[in-house]
């Protein structure tokens, strides 16, 4: 006989729901389960602390990416409305050698 898992765990949840009606006490192991790690102690809770030096490098960094994002967004802008406008005039030997670097 096979029985469905979510069968199963109505039929636990009953068995267990009975122990402790015919006994009046919790089961142990649910009393000291925690539902959300917010709940927890401060004391208890994992933490990590980042030095100075890393946070002034993550600032520096993040400013640098958000400048050559901005960079690369103005050139695609541009390159996009020099081949609308027929004037955009690739070198073909930097794009043959961007080309082959790639497959060697």
């Amino acid at each position: 006989m096979k029985i469905k898992s979510s069968d199963y765990s109505n039929k636990m949840n009953q068995y267990n729901d009975s122990k402790i009606n015919q006994t009046g006490k919790t089961d142990p192991t649910k009393e000291n389960q925690v539902k959300n790690k917010n709940e927890l102690p401060k004391e208890n809770q994992d933490q990590v602390e980042f030095s100075k030096n890393y946070q002034v490098q993550k600032d520096a960094v993040n400013r640098l990416m958000g400048i050559d994002a901005q960079e690369r967004a103005d050139k695609v802008q541009r390159l996009k409305n020099e081949i609308k406008e027929g004037t955009y005039l690739p070198d073909m030997s930097a794009v043959a050698k961007s080309i082959t670097d790639k497959l060697v």
